[in-house]
């Protein structure tokens, strides 16, 4: 720059004009925040002369929620719901701008399904598994253990099939949203035995004398079509199916009940004597084949 006064001295001067761009927000949007976990979003600002200073203009943050002079957005939300506010950064020199801003905070995810009913070897069985909180949709996954056999945990966290096996089957459940929160919950399910379908003998009759007790004992087994025990009790009555003529006598018990699926028939006593018997066990409209031929003597 130079300057000439009206006798014409002149004099000259280097000079520089620093240009700032307007300060402004960059900041437009926040990622959600969840109930009872720690948030952290650092706020952006461009133009203007640092040092930034930053504070809430209008509205209010989420309970747990502050926003510190350097712009961070931090605290562990402690109730669910959207809070729309209005954020102030001033520069060095002065300037202002401001950015409306909105902060969803959901619910913890969390399932809340803690108990299945039993299921029944051979009958279909369905349920629908049930989770809180987080966002839609869920996906569910079986983390740990193993389920009965037959059953299938689909991604939309329904438990269903048809089981085979009985038994007691623990298994973890998982739950995640689409914003990668996860849950886990132990679970359970008994599958008992089916209706009764068969029965097999364990032990045949033995050789025995006219009127004494059959021993040792004749046992049968209950099961249902898939093999299983059935445990609850079940009536099982024996007969002499040969000769026609033969029959129990005495004390004879000739009906009993199943304990853990086995029919034990401690007290038969044949009142004739042969060498072709034979016995058959029976329960509703299911029967066991003839037994082996033993002796009466």
């Amino acid at each position: 720059m130079r300057v000439t006064d009206a006798a014409s001295r002149t004099a000259t001067q280097s000079l520089t004009l620093l240009v700032n761009a307007s300060l402004g927000i960059s900041t437009t949007a926040l990622p959600e925040g969840t109930v009872g976990t720690s948030y952290s979003q650092q706020l952006s600002a461009a133009g203007g002369v640092a040092p930034y200073s930053w504070t809430v203009a209008s509205g209010s943050l989420p309970n747990g929620v502050d926003l510190s002079s350097g712009g961070l957005l931090s605290g562990t939300p402690t109730s669910a719901g959207g809070s729309t506010f209005t954020v102030r950064v001033a520069d060095g020199s002065a300037q202002q701008a401001t950015q409306p801003l909105t902060l969803n905070v959901i619910a913890a995810l969390g399932i809340t399904t803690t108990t299945l009913p039993p299921a029944a070897s051979g009958a279909a069985y369905s349920q629908a598994l049930a989770a809180t909180g987080g966002s839609a949709p869920y996906t569910w996954t079986v983390v740990s253990g193993v389920l009965p056999g037959g059953f299938t945990l689909s991604d939309e966290g329904v438990l269903s099939g048809t089981p085979t096996t009985a038994g007691d089957y623990s298994f973890t459940v998982q739950v995640a949203d689409p914003g990668s929160r996860t849950a886990t919950q132990p679970l359970s399910v008994l599958v008992a035995a089916g209706e009764a379908a068969q029965i097999l003998w364990l032990r045949q009759p033995a050789n025995v004398r006219e009127n004494d007790p059959i021993a040792p004992a004749p046992v049968v087994r209950v099961q249902d079509g898939a093999g299983n025990l059935v445990t609850t009790p079940v009536a099982v009555t024996m007969s002499i199916t040969r000769p026609r003529d033969g029959s129990f006598t005495g004390s004879s018990v000739t009906t009993v009940d199943t304990v853990n699926g086995l029919a034990t028939f401690d007290n038969l006593r044949v009142g004739s004597t042969g060498n072709s018997f034979r016995m058959r066990a029976r329960t509703g409209n299911i029967q066991s084949l003839e037994s082996e031929n033993f002796r009466v003597q």
